[in-house]
């Protein structure tokens, strides 16, 4: 009866063993996507704050062009994530919080 209950438990520990390894992949792939996402602007915004001459820098409008050109690359990019095009990192990563809240709701 104990050895059954063990390889029961055993068992059991394996298949969850296997499942947080899972969970995490698709936490890193949702933070890789933030990541990337987030850069979008900051490499935009650097390119701009060189100290050399840039096309369009004397222009009136300069800032808010480079401003929308930023939220726009953003705004692409983060469309290319959701949809899927991307890794699948917004999709695996909501799976993993409905799974982690339902663990935690049960456990």
């Amino acid at each position: 009866m104990t050895s059954i209950n063990t390889e029961i438990l055993s068992s059991m520990m394996g298949a969850f063993a296997s499942v947080i390894p899972n969970n995490l992949n698709g936490v890193m792939k949702a933070l890789a996507a933030l990541t990337i996402i987030f850069n979008v602007p900051t490499i935009v915004a650097s390119f701009y704050g060189m100290n050399v001459y840039l096309p369009g820098e004397s222009h009136p409008l300069a800032y808010l062009g480079v401003m929308g050109l930023a939220l726009g690359l953003t705004a692409l990019a983060t469309v290319f994530f959701i949809k899927g095009i991307g890794f699948n990192a917004s999709r695996t990563f909501l799976r993993c919080q409905s799974h982690a809240g339902r663990r935690s709701r049960l456990g």
